[in-house]
């Protein structure tokens, strides 16, 4: 799936490359996320809402409203009952789907929050700001467990390792550092990059991170 600036969502068939759905959405996309099941992809848009929507028909199955800013990130949880989501109102928060009820405001950040991530028993969510760091938070209760510091520039995503003992942070001051969890200590930095960090994955073993750079590069 990719979102766009144009207002919409479009649905790819991995095997030939070809569009297999166009689903309108309410304003510029800022990030999408499939639900566990395939059958379901939520976005955050720049309407300051973020909205679930059937892959199957594109209706909408949840419109998700409290932030007052655009919604920069969204994420299932993997039972995918829940939704976390990031805003540039300096929050992130998590969305009961059944209800469509904002559980809990993850409030702390001093700065746009762009990126949100579910720790793989959906016990633990982590958030990346501008204000150069990451947060660790209980995701059963909303407080706060860590904060995760050491970047020089602002913070795109932090994800949790496959095992969830460790979750790497992305950030534009060329960096990504790797800390431990769930008590916060810096493990690693990878500064091998000349230009900012992007964004940044596990391989699906936990043995490897790939780094996206504005040096035009990707790293493993």
């Amino acid at each position: 799936a990719s979102a766009s600036d144009d207002a919409t969502i479009r649905i790819w068939d991995a095997k030939t490359g070809r569009m297999a759905r166009r689903i309108a959405a309410t304003s510029l996309v800022n990030g999408i996320d499939f639900s566990p099941d395939g059958r379901s992809i939520a976005s955050g848009e720049c309407d300051h809402a973020a909205y679930v929507r059937e892959v199957e028909t594109g209706r909408t199955l949840r419109g998700l409203r409290g932030h007052t800013d655009d919604v920069n990130c969204v994420a299932f949880s993997p039972d995918g009952r829940r939704l976390a989501t990031a805003s540039f109102d300096d929050t992130a928060r998590i969305w009961d789907l059944d209800s469509g009820h904002c559980r809990h405001v993850l409030a702390g950040h001093a700065d746009d929050v762009n990126g949100v991530h579910w720790s793989p028993d959906g016990a633990l969510v982590s958030s990346a700001s501008d204000d150069g760091t990451a947060r660790l938070w209980d995701a059963r209760t909303g407080a706060q467990l860590a904060i995760l510091e050491g970047a020089q520039d602002w913070c795109d995503h932090a994800p949790f390792s496959p095992d969830g003992r460790q979750l790497v942070v992305s950030s534009m001051d060329g960096r990504a550092r790797i800390f431990s969890i769930p008590d916060g200590r810096l493990v690693r930095v990878l500064a091998d990059h000349g230009g900012p960090v992007k964004a940044v994955g596990w391989s699906r073993d936990g043995r490897r991170i790939c780094t996206a750079s504005y040096d035009h590069r990707l790293r493993e």
